[in-house]
């Protein structure tokens, strides 16, 4: 008989205690997620299929999981340790995503990117002409900028210019080139 004639049943969960804590080393005070998933993802946290959920989730939210129970919606993990592939459920509690930022700025782990502490404004940044990449100069940006405000299309600075539709727009935009007035 073919496959596809009869509908598959659906496989139970499996239990993911003895799978998850085998992934965990606990040798010292936080639990390290050990599991590959976490570096072949190229992640900061690991990541384990919870057949529960029927998806791939992040290691610590399945800790919070197996210690305390469902995560309510619209809350979040949160480490107290500061360690992402930390896993142990006392070092764990539950926030939203206002608490999290919170927490990163009591503990100085927020990268601010606005204003003086962005890396364009840092002295020797690489932006501008700087940038062995540009094709423009900064002497181009004003103009451009005029071109436009006169009604001339992006492509047409585009083509005018010799670079492409998404480089002019940016320079429009103030996306890119933004330290030329």
């Amino acid at each position: 008989m073919p496959r596809g004639i009869f509908p598959r049943k659906p496989r139970p969960p499996t239990p993911i205690d003895p799978r998850f804590w085998a992934k965990v080393d606990k040798t010292g005070d936080c639990w390290i997620w050990t599991a590959a998933a976490a570096k072949r993802r190229n992640a900061t946290y690991g990541h384990i299929w919870d057949s529960t959920i029927r998806k791939v989730d992040r290691a610590h939210r399945v800790s919070w999981r197996l210690a305390y129970g469902p995560i309510p919606p619209g809350m979040q993990v949160l480490h107290r340790c500061d360690t992402p592939l930390c896993v142990r459920p006392d070092h764990l509690f539950l926030g939203t995503q206002i608490d999290n930022i919170a927490d990163m700025d009591r503990k100085g782990r927020r990268r601010n990117l606005f204003g003086d502490d962005h890396p364009a404004r840092r002295p020797g940044a690489r932006i501008g002409e700087r940038n062995g990449r540009a094709l423009l100069s900064a002497t181009d940006i004003p103009a451009i900028r005029t071109l436009y405000a006169h009604g001339l299309l992006c492509r047409e600075i585009a083509a005018f210019y010799g670079v492409k539709y998404a480089t002019i727009y940016g320079v429009i935009s103030r996306k890119n080139w933004s330290h030329i007035p």
